[in-house]
């Protein structure tokens, strides 16, 4: 009896000191700074902590936490021994509330379908039963002509009824086949994860007494960053320009971010802070060697960079040709992003010397393609560690195939969806020689679900002065033009921008921060209040004959109209042509009040007009070339 008393007590204790020795402790997401590619998670928990040596979990972390960026530290006078990370396959990220909801719709939509399966079966019975019946009553040979002929028509009509009611049916079940199979896509899409499962850090701590210790864990995850666009609204050419600035943040890091305090940075944590040494250079002997450098161009043969391209529009779709809704496209190298709209279309402007966008969508590889039609329909294909290539199709010729690089779990697109603040805009902004970043003060919810959530980042209006341009030899619109100074202190990234012009919405425009001085030039698009007419003037242009030579003139006048109600200041751009042979001469006759640049040929007029007032201006110029030439001189 006394050994059976101390057996249970010594697996009472045992059962005590193992129960305090390992713990499973909940942690909660504090912080999150977003990067334009990837994420920095801060968590925070607390525990009771006994004497002497205790192994921690913390569960239900993302998959994707790169090992090499955790930092655990503690309160409480505890010393850290370890910490480790596991993978656990037993515990699934938790399921999406839109899964959720998909999933019961499915199943109520799965009960309807088996009961119009029976509806529509006790149909096809009664036809097959009044089908017998009907030939039974015909071998009838005594029935009377009348009694026969109401049977019969009874019989048609049941049966035409019953044809009808069948046919309803089976519409309604094809209705609801469609609607499962819909709604079976859609939970395909939103289930398709590389690695749903979660991760567990396990933390041995040891401390000398017993304690209420605090704990924060920081790592970077994968998965999730942002990309910003521009909202400039003009009410008056006299005023600032203002400016709101919002990123686009999405995350598929495996882990919700509930209220959690936002900071976004323009840092790049994946690129290495190491300066690269340079080595010596040494020039092969043997002379037959080259040194290919690979690019873009190697990887798609007959593919050249059209750098007059501005922009892509076109439909990302996926195998069943069904649009996209959501999927993210970025200039590849640049922070300039777009979604696809509900029917799957998209529209994207392109800097100078961009000539890649990169497209994801959850659940589907990501693909980097080349801009090499201003319309590109984009076919996206679900995730497979076995895929060779994907299909780009032109809206005007046939597929193209590219090869296409898996990019590993893909970044999820889906929706835009715009949190609205509840209160006014505050943002802290950090800057430092390097980067810098945006304290977003009231908390923020961004789910686990691909979605991209719009933030407000600030709104504030910029001095800038105004000019229009117009080059009407291209183009006979006047463009306002938004001139920024120190541009730099507001910490403007490449991205779109939604364009208003006294209270009207103009379109977008690109915000293009490639440029080499201290002001920076938007485009705010073309006002209708200017007009511009280029004329060719007659009696110029008739050929005239000097020995060999053939000698032909042009002369052009340029009327620029100011429709407004206030002053304008408009530079109006145009050309001389330039030789590049010396038998062919150019005379530059007349041009005048234009600054002139002899390299380019180009010619620049800076012209005041008053309120509802035109000016004129015109230039003349005549080419000198032998007579077998044939020249294009407009």
């Amino acid at each position: 009896m006394i050994k059976k008393s101390l057996f249970i007590t010594l697996m009472v204790l045992v059962r005590f000191v193992y129960a305090d020795g390992n713990k499973t402790v909940e942690s909660k997401i504090e912080k999150v700074t977003v990067y334009l590619d990837g994420a920095q998670v801060t968590r925070s928990a607390q525990a009771n902590i006994t004497t002497g040596k205790t192994e921690i979990k913390f569960g239900n972390l993302s998959p994707y936490i790169d090992k090499s960026s955790i930092l655990v530290s503690t309160k409480g006078g505890l010393t850290v021994v370890s910490v480790v990370t596991q993978a656990n396959k037993l515990t699934e990220q938790k399921k999406k509330e839109e899964v959720t909801q998909l999933e019961k719709r499915r199943e109520e939509f799965n009960k309807k379908l088996e009961d119009e399966n029976n509806i529509k079966e006790v149909y096809d019975e009664g036809i097959e039963i009044l089908k017998k019946n009907q030939l039974v009553n015909s071998q009838h040979t005594d029935l009377k002509i009348v009694d026969l002929k109401a049977a019969m028509d009874f019989h048609q009509q049941r049966l035409s009824t019953l044809k009808s009611s069948l046919l309803v049916s089976e519409r309604v079940i094809k209705k609801l086949n469609d609607t499962i199979a819909v709604i079976d896509a859609q939970l395909q899409t939103l289930n398709a994860k590389k690695d749903p499962s979660t991760s567990d850090l396990i933390v041995t701590v040891n401390a000398k007494q017993t304690t209420e210790a605090s704990f924060t864990i920081s790592y970077f995850v994968n998965y999730a960053g942002w990309f910003p666009t521009y909202d400039f609204r003009v009410d008056d050419i006299s005023k600032p320009i203002s400016v709101s600035y919002r990123a686009n943040v999405h995350q598929n890091t495996g882990e919700d971010w509930k209220d959690v305090k936002l900071t976004l940075s323009n840092a790049e944590p994946k690129t290495s802070g190491v300066i690269p040494n340079l080595r010596t250079w040494y020039l092969p002997q043997n002379t037959g060697y080259t040194k290919t450098n690979f690019n873009y161009t190697n990887a798609y043969p007959g593919w050249t960079p059209d750098p007059g391209l501005m922009e892509v529009k076109g439909r990302v779709y996926d195998d069943y040709n069904k649009p996209l809704f959501g999927a993210t496209i970025i200039v590849k190298g640049t922070t300039i992003g777009t979604t696809s709209d509900y029917d799957g279309n998209y529209s994207i402007k392109l800097p100078p010397g961009s000539n890649y966008l990169t497209v994801s969508y959850i659940g589907y590889t990501t693909q980097d393609i080349p801009a090499f039609s201003n319309h590109i329909n984009i076919k996206m294909t679900q995730f497979s560690n076995n895929l060779d290539e994907v299909a780009v199709g032109n809206a005007n010729t046939n597929a193209m195939y590219f090869s296409a690089r898996t990019a590993g779990a893909e970044q999820a697109k889906e929706k835009i969806a715009y949190i609205e603040p509840m209160v006014n805009i505050e943002t802290n902004e950090t800057f430092s020689p390097t980067t810098y970043s945006f304290e977003i003060q009231m908390p923020y919810s961004i789910p686990n679900d691909g979605k991209t959530y719009a933030v407000d980042i600030k709104q504030q209006d910029i001095p800038a002065t105004y000019v229009y341009k117009c080059t009407p030899k291209l183009d006979k619109e006047a463009f306002l033009m938004a001139n920024i100074i120190d541009w730099n202190d507001y910490n403007f990234l490449d991205g779109e921008a939604n364009l208003y012009f006294e209270g009207t919405y103009l379109g977008k425009t690109l915000l293009n921060t490639a440029v080499e001085n201290d002001t920076i030039e938007i485009s705010l698009g073309h006002d209708k209040g200017v007009t511009v007419t280029r004329t060719k003037l007659k009696d110029i242009g008739k050929k005239t004959f000097l020995g060999d030579k053939k000698i032909t003139s042009r002369a052009f006048e340029i009327a620029v109209r100011n429709n407004k109600k206030q002053p304008i200041n408009i530079l109006v751009l145009d050309q001389f042509p330039v030789s590049t042979q010396k038998e062919i001469e150019v005379d530059k006759q007349e041009y005048n009040e234009a600054s002139l640049d002899n390299a380019s040929g180009k010619l620049t007029w800076n012209l005041q007009i008053s309120a509802a007032n035109e000016k004129k201006v015109s230039f003349k110029y005549a080419v000198k070339y032998p007579k077998d030439y044939h020249i294009l001189l407009e």
